[in-house]
């Protein structure tokens, strides 16, 4: 099992996240100490991190760590669920039930691996 914790920007202004990466048996997880994320909801700080998004970073000599966690997600089974979510994200017009299901299937696989 290999593990990498990231510390993710708090948007308030206040301590940072922790999102963690987890790889194990070839399933990775993705988990963050934030409100939605101690719920196993989505949260912007794992969508974001997962995604390579180093203005997510708090700080940033951890750049190594999130490119290595980005390589994960991208060999895992969370890569195009997220591509898609984040494609609906940068839309005007998006059909919210559509946008919920994802949502709801990438927070899933967050959880439970991939």
């Amino acid at each position: 099992m290999e593990h990498m914790a990231i510390l993710a920007k708090n948007e308030a202004g206040g301590e940072p996240y922790n999102v963690s990466f987890t790889l194990d048996s070839g399933k990775l997880k993705i988990t963050c100490n934030c409100p939605e994320g101690r719920r196993a909801e989505i949260c912007q700080h794992k969508v974001l991190l997962a995604a390579n998004d180093l203005m997510m970073l708090e700080n940033p000599s951890q750049r190594g760590r999130l490119f290595e966690a980005h390589l994960w997600v991208i060999q895992s089974g969370i890569s195009d669920p997220l591509l898609k979510l984040l494609q609906m994200q940068g839309e005007e017009e998006v059909d919210s039930e559509t946008m919920q299901h994802l949502e709801r299937e990438v927070a899933k696989l967050m959880k439970e691996g991939s």
